[in-house]
């Protein structure tokens, strides 16, 4: 399967209860992931025509028991729109460094999941979705060499909610928090959708959100989905995890590269990174600070909501924030 990878995690029903797992591939070849996002890439090979198949779990074991054991040498966890992407670009200057961000199988898997009325099955679906990660990180690290590369994952913003599992899980990781200002990330994610009537089930199930969402506007539910990734963090703190908020991002890159053991070296492609919107690195669009523009449009309702929910354990993790 060189020059393949993991790109669906498939089920019938909920795989922690129905045992049900398919996996599905896509051939990447020598294809690099110099996109911002994972999916950017899985698209554009799409659109061109690149081959897919579908697979059973326990191929997709066999498989990976033909490569190398390998140990991330770092995790960046975010909780939405505060420069979480620019990290990953940074880090992906890096030689011999693979960054994946926010791929499919991975979200999939670190996403929270309510208990069901089984202890046994939640215990079996844990062991079960943290063998398939660590199977993934042998293809994410091996697949265009067969070479290990150092294998860096930027999370999804909801995993962050899975945070204390993960560091059980894996507490040998580096692992980084971006944060920021909660007023300004609200304002941005609402008017990207978040908080909307149809989504709130799920809203509620993925962020570990306990009362109902029915009839709340959607800047508390924003603030709640803040609360839950927040305070998760907080728990998730300690050796080998920190946080580190925007502001202080840029000026943080050299040390949290220190951090996973990733050497940046001054380059024409570092400095492209680190001067570019990150979301859209072909356009070639100049970074420009948009803290001015989203404190404009703060309104009361948005900050009274961030003061109900996230300005504490935001305030809490600030103080907090990497000074390495």
């Amino acid at each position: 399967m060189k020059g393949w990878l993991p790109v669906r995690l498939l089920s019938g029903a909920r795989p922690e209860s129905s045992g049900s797992l398919n996996i599905g591939w896509m051939e990447f070849g020598e294809t690099s992931l110099t996109e911002p996002f994972f999916e950017d890439t899985r698209a554009k090979l799409a659109a061109a025509g690149a081959r897919e198949l579908e697979t059973g779990v326990d191929l997709f074991f066999r498989l990976a028991s033909l490569l190398p054991s390998v140990r991330p040498a770092g995790l960046i966890c975010h909780i939405s729109r505060c420069g979480s992407t620019l990290l990953a670009n940074a880090l992906r200057s890096a030689p011999d460094t693979v960054v994946v961000s926010e791929d499919m199988v991975t979200a999939r898997l670190l996403q929270p999941f309510r208990p069901t009325l089984s202890p046994h099955l939640d215990r079996l679906w844990n062991d079960t979705r943290r063998q398939i990660a660590e199977a993934v990180f042998r293809f994410f690290a091996t697949w265009r060499t067969g070479e290990t590369a150092q294998l860096i994952l930027k999370l999804p913003s909801f995993a962050t909610v899975s945070l204390p599992l993960l560091r059980q899980w894996w507490p040998d990781v580096p692992c980084v928090i971006v944060i920021r200002d909660p007023e300004e990330v609200i304002v941005a994610n609402l008017s990207s959708g978040w908080g909307q009537a149809p989504n709130r089930a799920g809203i509620a199930e993925v962020f570990g959100i306990q009362s109902t969402l029915d009839g709340v506007s959607r800047e508390v539910v924003c603030a709640q989905m803040l609360n839950s990734m927040l305070t998760s963090a907080i728990q998730a703190l300690g050796p080998n995890c920190y946080a580190v908020d925007y502001e202080d991002l840029k000026v943080r890159v050299p040390a949290i590269a220190r951090l996973f053991g990733v050497e940046l070296q001054s380059s024409p492609a570092l400095s492209s990174v680190m001067n570019l919107y990150s979301k859209d690195r072909g356009a070639g669009q100049s970074f420009a600070s948009d803290r001015i523009a989203k404190r404009e449009k703060i309104t009361p309702a948005v900050r009274e909501a961030a003061r109900l929910w996230a300005r504490g354990p935001y305030a809490a993790l600030r103080a907090s924030a990497m000074t390495f």
